[in-house]
C-alpha cells in the first residue's frame, strides 16, 4: 500500500505528524509552481508520508500548479475519491 494519498480551491498537505497546512489558495505565481513542485518532489524522494487533499480536478490542478506537479501527483500518489453530501449542509437542514 502506498504511503501517499491524493484525494480529489486550495490544496492542503499533511505529513510528518505536523498537522495540516493549507497553502497556495490564491492565484498561483511562478514561485507557487516552483515551491509546490519542490515540496511534492522532496517528500517523494525522501520517502516521507504525505496526504494531499483538494477539491480541484486533475485538469484544474494542472492549470493551477503546472504540469510537473500534476505529473508527480498522478504518477506517484494513489487517488481516492470521496462522494456524499457535505455534513455541514446536512446539519443545517
Amino acid at each position: 500500500m502506498s504511503s501517499r494519498v491524493y484525494s480529489g480551491g486550495s490544496l492542503s498537505c499533511w505529513g510528518g505528524g505536523r498537522g495540516a497546512s493549507s497553502f497556495f489558495s490564491g492565484a498561483p505565481t511562478s514561485f507557487v509552481h516552483s515551491a509546490m513542485y519542490q515540496i511534492v518532489n522532496t517528500r517523494l524522494i525522501t520517502g516521507k508520508k504525505t496526504v494531499i487533499s483538494t477539491n480541484l480536478s486533475p485538469d484544474e490542478l494542472g492549470r493551477r500548479y503546472g504540469a510537473p506537479v500534476l505529473s508527480r501527483l498522478q504518477g506517484e500518489y494513489q487517488m481516492l475519491l470521496f462522494f456524499g453530501e457535505d455534513i455541514r449542509r446536512q446539519k443545517r437542514k
